[in-house]
């Protein structure tokens, strides 16, 4: 019988399939298929095990050290370690469409699997040693699932509860299912480039852990060691006050022009890098699936459907452009809510009351028609707050003849500075780094290295930058 249960399968001595996924849905079945078994504690190191697909050749694995084998198409995704063996599936191509078997043994030991038509996305999970009892599941490649498995080596964290007082983050993490462990915790605020609170320390039911640095927003993460079930060993969250979301829509162009596509713009407001894994748009798509694809510091980020269609249309080369799956935005009525996992960072709407005439696009911090990809100006949300360096400039006419005059600079900023003169064109003519915390005037060698006329110093950090006009005279 194939039906719905949660009452969980002690291990036995003898090797078990657990859980097989013949249809993958995030991924093509060339990366995704994977079948994993649960080795049984009269297992040694020594045994060979033999699996076989309906009436294909069958293949002997050897040298298993772990408690479970992971055979998978791709196993650069699959982690090794104490508890898990990867290996390549063998196999061909698994059927999507009818039913199929598996057979496997060992040693005195034997298994089976019949198992019905797969669903595309789900796996077929064990709930009990019993021959054939399955079950439609969420993959969990690699993971003890302790809903249908018991007699597992499972320990869980979690947030309790979070508190911003007195300008610091303070969270209290909770285990389940252990009554201790080690905990590894780092704490990124996003205000600053490169500090971050990094600490390993024993947990015994709960832990209180604190930022030692200001700032209404971090980024969270916490680590526990690794056991059969990783899956709730780690927590990856964003903190922040509703009034200060570290990344939130700048502009919408719900009905451009033709044959511009739909786009949208998001901005990172913070002084660090953030990865953009978790972040979307609720009912739509997520913006990236990468750990290592991130939106810059003070960055504006172009969302289309379409990039190529996009960049021969607006034509700047120098544009921060990411396709994404957002589907179609309504022109007379619609809603865009950005979401980081489940937590809603920012939401716009607009309708005819909201009188958006097409085919302009708007800034939805103004309400005003705006065309300015990539660009933010006046109008970023608590920009005095957040930029990242404040400036003062003594003069902005310079004699080249003058032996008196010279062009100074006073930057402030707890980030390294990067300051360039440049030509009226455009030119790279000088640059120098200011260290985090240089309060001093800086001299700029205008008069050696300027060229008579307009000339521009540019102030920036990161992705964040400042233009300022000088006039070198004879």
């Amino acid at each position: 019988m194939f039906f719905s249960l949660s009452c969980g399968f002690a291990l036995l001595g003898c090797p078990l399939f657990t859980e097989i996924l013949p249809d993958p849905q995030d991924t093509v079945d060339a990366y995704g298929e994977f079948v994993e078994i649960r080795l049984g504690s009269n297992f040694s190191i020594n045994d060979t095990l033999f699996v076989q697909f309906e009436n294909k050749n069958e293949y002997p694995f050897t040298g298993i050290k772990a408690s479970r084998l992971l055979l998978h198409r791709d196993t650069s995704t699959c982690k090794s370690s104490e508890f898990l063996d990867c290996r390549l599936l063998p196999f061909s191509a698994l059927p999507n469409s009818r039913n199929s078997f598996w057979s496997m043994r060992s040693l005195n030991c034997v298994d089976s699997a019949a198992l019905p038509m797969p669903q595309n996305g789900k796996s077929f999970q064990r709930y009990s040693s019993e021959k054939d009892s399955w079950v439609y599941a969420l993959p969990t490649p690699g993971e003890a699932n302790s809903q249908y498995e018991s007699d597992i080596k499972d320990c869980a964290v979690r947030v309790k509860q979070a508190r911003y007082t007195e300008k610091k983050w303070h969270i209290q993490l909770q285990l389940s299912k252990c009554d201790s462990s080690s905990v590894e915790w780092k704490i990124l605020p996003l205000m600053y480039q490169n500090l971050e609170d990094t600490k390993t320390a024993s947990i015994t039911d709960t832990l209180w852990v604190s930022s030692r640095y200001e700032g209404s927003s971090i980024l969270f993460q916490v680590e526990l060691p690794v056991d059969e079930n990783n899956q709730n060993n780690r927590i990856d969250t964003l903190l922040f006050l509703s009034e200060s979301s570290p990344l939130y829509i700048t502009e919408v162009h719900h009905c451009p022009e033709e044959p511009i596509p739909e786009w949208i713009e998001i901005y990172n407001q913070t002084n660090r890098a953030i990865p953009l894994i978790h972040f979307g748009f609720r009912s739509r798509a997520l913006i990236s699936i990468s750990s290592s694809d991130s939106i810059f510091s003070h960055q504006s980020l172009i969302l289309t459907k379409d990039t190529l269609n996009f960049n021969q249309s607006i034509g700047f080369a120098d544009l921060s452009v990411k396709q994404v799956s957002l589907g179609y935005l309504k022109n007379s009525s619609d809603t865009l809510i950005l979401t980081y996992k489940n937590t809603v960072l920012d939401s716009i709407f607009w309708n005819k009351e909201t009188k958006i005439q097409c085919p302009n696009g708007f800034n939805p911090r103004t309400r005003r028609a705006e065309n300015t990809p990539g660009f933010q100006g006046r109008n970023i949300k608590n920009q005095v707050e957040t930029a990242p360096f404040s400036f003062q400039i003594n003069t902005r006419i310079i004699s080249k003849s003058s032996e008196e005059n010279s062009l100074q600079l006073l930057i402030e900023s707890e980030q390294n500075v990067r300051i360039e003169l440049l030509s009226g064109k455009g030119n790279l003519l000088w640059q120098l780094e200011n260290k985090a915390l240089n309060h001093n005037w800086i001299s700029i060698p205008i008069k050696q290295k300027g060229l008579l006329g307009p000339n521009f110093i540019r102030i920036s950090v990161g992705h964040y930058e400042k233009m300022v006009g000088v006039v070198l005279r004879p």
